[in-house]
């Protein structure tokens, strides 16, 4: 190090400032609480060791920015030293934070960075860091790094999810949001700026992970529950760290959990196949529609809920339908069962375990253990009571013997072929599809976090904060999708006339009312004033047979590939106008 780096004189200056401070810094603790009013799913604690970082809430009214401080020698200053701050995005930033890393001066991501002659643009933060986390030939000293790999994963996603808020902050100054008919009167009353109207958007619906980006994806499921009925199986998949595609390319004394690059990268390729077999293949029949969503839970592993929409012809609607797709028993297969006992035995748990991160007021929050049934009965439920017959087979977990009313439901051909936690579902009832996409998109993992001063200090802050673990920053670094659904979804708007939502920058206000476009409200009624064919459509079912607003005309499409849902805009209700449902019940 002495010999290689340039900053060596700044590690011994910055030792002795730590030195001469001595105890006149404060001692904070930061502990993590469970907070049984909040949602448990989303506030439960964290169940791995693992390295995360704490995103405080509020993101667009508060600056997240963390600062490398250094103290220069100087004459004036009182201890011969002077302040220089180091933002985020100075080429040092990351040698002088991650000394190991780069010992000999490497530099970090920086605004401006250029593509090589291949491809024009500039060199985003995720792409740049992605780059920096790839397996090469030469070798990678960052890979090596264990629980500093896990910070320096969790620090440069804090950084790029900072750079995509900072875009978002320093436009909120100008971006605003007005009714067309609002916006008009603004301007003929001689506010041309649009100063005086409008109300400035927070936090868009594009910003992933987002409220209103939840609330929309949850919307687009509801219509295509609402075009194809119900979902028919409920699967969730879970990453195996003993997967041989992640252990084969471990170094030698690294486990799964010092590589969160190599984790998300095979979960994102067994996810792939597994999405393969389902739509292609059609191992459950033929799907017609599909929503995925991608988690990690503070459990240091990611996992994926999916929502299958079968045709008719395979829907599961009699018992051995169900029989056939889904197995809660112990089998005799010992292949089969050892993978039973290894993924899908729950617990133990309830008095064996009281312990266990599934108990909740005395009780196993999973409803384990099930009750013995000789066959499988359906009712208004969620999902069936599946069989579990007393057979006597059990499995022996923690000295505890485990018998079929502990058994996860799994399907057998999936748990063989993936050698995963692999739970499928069928969804009994039409009761089950708010819960379940309520609970696919139920947004970030969060944790209340409190901070605790010395011991006499009575004042204590706690503070609502977005909880991101190194797992979850590799799979968004790498720019991995986090939803999916299928088919795809035109949001269609209602609004009266002009009456619909104009976004434009504070000072052209004049500018977005000379060049209004149309909505597919609008252009849906310019359609039909043209088209004959048009005249036999609902406004819902135009996306069925155009694939949008083309040239301000609806484009005709060649096959039909989507669904739609609707966006309501409210207008400002008018004194004697007739209210908004008035005018929705009469279309």
């Amino acid at each position: 190090m002495a010999t290689v780096s340039p900053f060596v004189e700044l590690y011994k200056h910055a030792a002795a400032a730590i030195e001469d401070a001595g105890d006149q810094g404060k001692d904070i603790r930061m502990v993590l609480r469970a907070d049984s009013s909040k949602d448990l799913r989303r506030y439960n604690l964290p169940t791995a060791s693992e390295v995360a970082v704490l995103l405080p809430n509020n993101p667009i009214n508060c600056s997240n920015r963390r600062d490398i401080v250094l103290y220069r020698k100087s004459d004036d200053h009182p201890n011969q030293q002077s302040i220089m701050r180091i933002s985020e995005t100075h080429p040092h930033f990351d040698p002088l934070h991650y000394v190991l890393f780069f010992p000999k001066e490497e530099e970090g991501w920086v605004p401006n960075i250029k593509f090589n002659r291949k491809r024009t643009g500039q060199v985003s933060p995720s792409l740049f860091y992605a780059y920096r986390l790839m397996e090469r030939d030469s070798f990678n000293v960052i890979l090596h790094g264990g629980r500093l790999l896990q910070q320096y994963c969790v620090d440069q996603y804090a950084k790029v999810e900072e750079q995509r808020l900072q875009y978002i902050r320093f436009n909120q100054q100008s971006l605003r949001a007005e009714l067309y008919q609002g916006l008009v009167d603004a301007v003929y009353r001689g506010d041309a700026h649009g100063a005086t109207v409008g109300t400035k958007i927070v936090l868009p619906s594009s910003f992933t992970g987002g409220p209103r980006n939840m609330l929309q994806l949850y919307q687009d499921a509801m219509s295509i529950v609402r075009r194809y009925g119900k979902p028919d199986l409920f699967l969730t998949v879970t990453c195996n760290p003993c997967w041989p595609e992640i252990t084969n390319e471990l170094h030698s004394r690294q486990t799964a959990a010092d590589r969160p690059d190599l984790v998300a990268r095979v979960f994102k390729m067994k996810l792939g196949a597994l999405m393969e077999e389902i739509i292609k293949k059609e191992i459950f029949g033929k799907v017609l529609a599909y929503v995925k969503a991608i988690e990690f839970q503070k459990r240091g592993l990611p996992h994926s809920h999916i929502l299958i929409i079968l045709d008719r012809s395979a829907k599961p609607i009699t018992t051995q339908d169900i029989d056939r797709l889904v197995c809660a028993e112990i089998p005799q297969n010992k292949t089969l069962q050892n993978l039973v006992s290894k993924h899908m035995m729950h617990g133990p748990s309830g008095l064996a375990n009281p312990n266990s991160p599934c108990m909740k007021d005395g009780k196993c929050s999973k409803r384990f253990p099930k009750s013995f049934s000789e066959t499988t009965h359906t009712n208004d439920s969620t999902y069936p009571l599946y069989q579990r017959r007393n057979d006597g087979k059990s499995i022996f977990k923690r000295g505890i013997a485990l018998d079929n009313r502990w058994v996860v439901p799994y399907n057998p051909y999936l748990l063989s072929r993936y050698m995963a936690h692999i739970n499928l579902e069928v969804c009994n009832s039409i009761k089950a599809v708010k819960y379940m996409y309520k609970y696919v998109y139920k947004g970030h993992d969060r944790v209340m976090v409190e901070f605790q001063g010395e011991q006499d200090d009575e004042i204590r802050r706690f503070v609502d904060a977005r909880y991101v673990s190194a797992s979850e920053s590799c799979w968004r670094l790498f720019q991995f999708d986090m939803q999916d659904r299928y088919p795809a979804v035109q949001r269609l708007a209602l609004h009266l006339e002009n009456q619909q939502s104009v976004t434009y920058r504070e000072g052209h206000a004049e500018k977005a009312v000379r060049r209004l476009k149309d909505t597919t409200l609008t252009a849906w009624f310019k359609e039909n004033a043209i088209n004959r064919e048009a005249n036999t459509l609902l406004y819902t079912d135009m996306p069925e047979h155009y694939s949008g607003i083309v040239e301000r005309a609806f484009g005709r499409r060649d096959r039909k590939t989507a669904w739609q849902s609707v966006e309501c805009t409210a207008p400002i209700q008018q004194k004697g106008s007739a209210s908004f449902l008035d005018y929705c019940c009469s279309m």
